[in-house]
């Protein structure tokens, strides 16, 4: 359990060809706007990256990074500062404009694959979107080129989960990125609009993560622990630990001291975390940092329950602080592949 060591590069452009349902930017007006941060401010953002001892530049937001004018000359600069890069985009920019951007340099994409075929048409309120973003997909696979993916699981898609894990896992993802919807929104109306209750999901989610066990990394974002069989604890990754998540972005805070590092970290889930019972009696308090209580009133509580017993495997690695964590294969990378 270490700090990651990746810059966010979160505001890239608000140029966007998609308008997903469950994205919160859709509230603001500059999105869909013209508006590209310029160059020389993230060449700022990376230099300053750098400094703080990060190794990895990740371009997400808050529209799609590949639309900005200068995306190329972005990973390029990335490339000669000696660092690795990646994209989160929707995977509809053309072929070659991807090709190019590999061919600068970039370490990987990684994809939002939603759905598959229509329901990404929907999602993303465009279409076609799923066609040309599975055109992508292929391409990929045979050339080689490294990629992940990411999965927000939604009203609209959540039943389909497992066939989507199937088919990028066929097509050669390297790993699996499984959001339990985006905690950000705080309002009742947003949460209910697109998330599904979490006891509606557990053999959704369980049933992926015992396929994709051994063929592939994966990682399950936000989710409560307790809903979960033992075995499936060490992949979920709650606001406590995201800090330490090597497939996540640093928040512009670094620190050399690990125990400065867990003060920083707990702050972070407790801002969203349960802060009362179930969670205050739970044997996985430390690991799961409590469910997010947004998300747990709306479901009225459902299904959450405080952990009094662990399996005797698991017993010396609950009790050590990111003992589940490190458990987890994809934890112990360093957010982009060799």
């Amino acid at each position: 359990m270490r700090q990651n060591k990746v810059v966010g590069l979160d505001n890239v452009t608000w140029k966007c060809n998609w308008n997903c349902k469950h994205c919160y930017f859709r509230e603001f007006p500059q999105l869909h706007t013209n508006i590209d941060t310029s160059l020389e401010k993230l060449k700022q953002r990376i230099d300053i990256g750098k400094a703080r001892g990060c190794t990895v530049v990740v371009l997400y937001g808050k529209g799609e990074p590949t639309m900005h004018n200068q995306i190329s000359d972005i990973i390029d600069y990335i490339s000669k500062m000696g660092m690795d890069s990646t994209i989160i985009t929707n995977g509809t920019a053309s072929i070659k404009k991807y090709e190019k951007l590999y061919d600068l340099g970039l370490n990987h994409l990684q994809i939002s694959v939603h759905g598959l075929g229509e329901i990404i048409d929907v999602i993303a309120e465009r279409k076609g979107a799923g066609k040309r973003q599975m055109e992508l997909l292929q391409w990929l696979c045979e050339n080689d080129y490294l990629f992940r993916i990411n999965i927000t699981l939604q009203l609209l898609n959540y039943r389909e989960v497992l066939g989507i894990v199937k088919k990028v896992v066929q097509l050669g993802a390297f790993h699996v990125s499984l959001l339990n919807f985006l905690p950000h929104y705080k309002s009742t109306t947003s949460i209910k609009a697109v998330a599904v209750n979490p006891i509606d999901l557990i053999d959704v989610l369980e049933n992926s993560m015992e396929y994709m066990e051994g063929k592939i990394l994966f990682t399950l974002r936000y989710f409560p622990m307790c809903l979960l069989k033992p075995k499936y604890w060490k992949y979920v990754t709650n606001a406590r630990f995201v800090v330490f998540d090597p497939w996540e972005y640093d928040s512009g805070d670094r620190f050399e001291d690990i125990e400065k590092v867990w003060i920083f970290a707990v702050k972070m889930g407790e801002e969203v975390g349960i802060k009362e019972q179930p969670c205050n009696s739970c044997l996985l308090r430390d690991h799961c940092g409590g469910w997010n209580r947004f998300y747990a009133r709306i479901f009225n509580f459902e299904g959450l329950k405080a952990i009094k017993k662990v399996p005797n495997e698991l017993k010396e690695v609950v009790n050590i602080r990111g003992g589940l964590f490190d458990l987890n294969p994809a934890n112990s990378s360093e957010g982009y592949v060799n």
